[in-house]
């Protein structure tokens, strides 16, 4: 596992393994979401709604802002905000009506 947040480090799965130990049901009283959509999100229990990012994208943007340094020219921006992609699964559902089935505080 690398240093970079994704869907094991930003509690898609350890968020989902602490829930079972003290009895929360995913998605039925806590949805789960994870980011960066690894390839073991799709074969969790449940299948874990991520946040997929666009590499190639990402990639791309920083070459070019890397030659463009390279070349002498300053940023024309600051920031550069990319696509994402909502990967819905099994991990989310709707909120329940009604007071929260489990005490937040114990989670």
């Amino acid at each position: 596992m690398d240093d970079c947040p994704n869907d094991w480090i930003t509690g898609g799965f350890g968020a989902a393994l602490a829930a079972r130990r003290v009895g929360v049901r995913i998605p039925d009283d806590l949805s789960v979401v994870g980011f960066d959509d690894v390839d073991q999100a799709a074969w969790a229990a449940p299948p874990l709604t991520t946040v997929r990012q666009q590499f190639a994208q990402m990639g791309a943007t920083a070459a070019g802002l890397a030659l463009s340094l390279a070349a002498g020219q300053e940023p024309t921006q600051d920031r550069y905000e990319l696509d994402t992609t909502l990967v819905v699964r099994g991990s989310t559902g709707r909120p329940p009506a009604g007071p929260p089935a489990v005490d937040p505080t114990l989670i």
